[in-house]
């Protein structure tokens, strides 16, 4: 129960198991904005029973299953944390349980807390479940998708956290993780510093920032136990990157597994993996803004080739976080081809894998095979998922069968292909052809629209299950405001194609609507000839928004990875 809620639901929890056995509901009052506070004193009986539940618990905002490279996002998850949200307990509560605390750590058995932004209201607190056996530390104060969000934080909420930050050397000798989301003020980033300086066996180190300067990176790739770290490096920093490596420091990051890098350019990425020499990276994300080409994408997948060791490689993100609206793209020198991806080829662990960047991709079925057949234990394949291919898609229904067949714990799929093809059977007719169990996200991005109940026969053929089919387009209304037809609305296309793909899947929702006499699907939609041009060429690019047209509430099915 403890590893999913929010931090002060856990103390109601515990506060509800402590006192409403003891004393009926009547000697706990409910607050203002449904908060829960105490109506006396606790005593040490009641302590005796707190503590047979707190010494348990040994993970705070943390899920049962979770993985190392949604550090990201398994703790910004605002929809699920506040379903589980009770009656969290108030400030004064919590001022009232360090005043009557006669021990000097409330959860004393604590390994890893994180602190989500949900819970930073009362990062004050922070002390009361610091103790000798905590490890890791992560503070977040609004999602890591939203970074320059301020509604959920004030600068003195900074100001409660910087003299935590001063003792977490003394206080937690066990921690050697520390991580803080979203760029903190600079004394936070001083105090992080700081505590990276003087923790000696330092394995995590992910405090945002723009950019480190180079005595910084020098501090943080000289650290012998460090396995992951935040990367940030400017234009000046990266014309530097060759001084990291010097007589006093022969192999920067010689324990790194996990990487995050920011930078102004993607180059500067490649020349940090470089420096690495040798290295046995799990998880690589570079996020970058300037323009850049294949063929940079191509040097820096090299330089992971050359540098990593095959087995260990499991994760790699590569995309750009600007709407680079200036961008025009010409088929020479902005052709994504499998020679861009060829240096990837070797990594046969590789689960996830994910170049989102504004390329013409020249992809087909016979080059998306080879890629399936070298990384067998996909979970994750994204290729342009914010983008498109800005071409028509050379990759057929045989193609995604047959990734799906090489692939079976394949889960989210993110791919452009030609949706009105009629070669699936060739893979899925085979007698060893199995659908996948686990595949629940399909994302076609800017791919030309097909029938939608030809949509989801295909579909349906590649998994059992699909929680969601999704496409890139907007709403479209005519000129009296009315809804157009699927044909010309991008996300009535996909909510028509879904519901014929949840009608083959649940049979019986079918039967109760066509006894209800409301169908969902009109009589003349396959009359309907379905395919709309979209632009091509080198317009204007700017990142799409990649509509969700349609998807099923996650209390209808199980959402599998995340």
């Amino acid at each position: 129960m403890h590893r999913c809620l929010r931090v002060v639901d856990i103390l109601y929890y515990i506060l509800e198991f402590v006192i409403l056995e003891l004393w009926d509901e009547d000697d706990l009052w409910r607050g203002y904005n449904n908060y829960w506070s105490l109506k006396r004193p606790l005593i040490d009986s009641d302590w005796t029973r707190f503590d047979s539940y707190a010494a348990r618990i040994k993970n705070l905002g943390f899920y049962t299953v979770e993985f190392e490279d949604q550090e990201q996002h398994s703790w910004a998850q605002p929809e699920q944390l506040r379903d589980y949200s009770k009656y969290p307990v108030s400030r004064e509560t919590l001022a009232q349980l360090a005043f009557y605390r006669r021990r000097q750590f409330l959860l004393p058995n604590l390994v890893q807390l994180r602190w989500t932004y949900l819970d930073i209201h009362y990062i004050a607190y922070i002390p009361m479940l610091l103790g000798p056996n905590l490890t890791a530390l992560s503070i977040g104060f609004h999602p890591p998708d939203n970074l320059h969000s301020s509604d959920d934080y004030t600068p003195e909420m900074y100001d409660e956290l910087a003299p935590i930050l001063e003792v977490l050397v003394e206080a937690c000798p066990s921690l050697t993780h520390l991580a803080i989301w979203a760029e903190p003020e600079d004394n936070v980033k001083e105090l992080s510093l700081v505590f990276a300086y003087g923790c000696q066996h330092l394995e995590g180190f992910t405090v945002t920032n723009p950019s480190w300067s180079t005595d910084i990176l020098r501090l943080i790739a000289s650290k012998p136990f460090l396995r992951k770290a935040f990367v940030a490096v400017d234009e000046e920093v990266a014309s530097d990157l060759p001084s990291l490596r010097s007589e006093a420091l022969r192999y920067p990051f010689p324990s790194l597994e996990s990487v995050y890098i920011i930078t102004q350019a993607l180059p500067a990425g490649t020349e940090l993996v470089t420096l690495m020499t040798t290295c046995r990276l799990r998880i690589f994300t570079l996020d970058f803004e300037a323009r850049t080409y294949p063929s940079e994408v191509q040097d820096l997948f090299t330089a992971l080739r050359d540098r990593c060791t095959k087995a260990t490689l499991q994760v790699v993100n590569v995309m750009t976080r600007k709407k680079l609206r200036d961008w025009s793209l010409t088929s020479d020198e902005d052709a994504l081809t499998i020679d861009t991806v060829t240096p990837m080829l070797g990594f046969s662990g590789l689960r996830v894998f994910r170049l989102d960047i504004p390329f013409m991709a020249y992809i087909n079925d016979d080059e998306l095979g080879l890629m399936a057949d070298s990384w067998p234990l996909l979970v994750d394949f994204r290729l342009q998922e914010s983008w498109g291919f800005h071409m028509p898609s050379e990759i057929t229904w045989a193609g995604v069968a047959y990734l799906v067949y090489r692939c079976p714990q394949l889960m989210h799929l993110f791919i452009a292909l030609d949706m009105s093809s009629d070669n699936i059977e060739e893979v899925t007719s085979k007698p060893d052809f199995k659908p996948a169990p686990y595949l629940r996200h399909l994302h076609v991005l800017d791919s030309d629209f097909c029938d939608p109940e030809f949509l989801a026969c295909c579909a349906h053929k590649l998994s059992p299950i699909f929680v969601e089919i999704l496409g890139y387009g907007w709403h479209e209304m005519d000129d009296d405001g009315e809804d157009l037809p699927p044909a010309q609305d991008p996300v009535a296309f996909f909510e028509t194609a879904t519901e014929f793909l949840w009608q083959m899947q649940f049979p019986d929702r079918k039967r109760e609507h066509n006894n209800s006499n409301t169908s969902s699907v009109p009589n003349w939609l396959k009359s309907l000839p379905f395919r709309t041009e979209r632009g091509r060429g080198n317009e204007p690019l700017g990142r799409s928004s990649g509509c969700r047209a349609v998807g099923y509430r996650a209390s209808d099915l199980h959402r599998g990875w995340r």
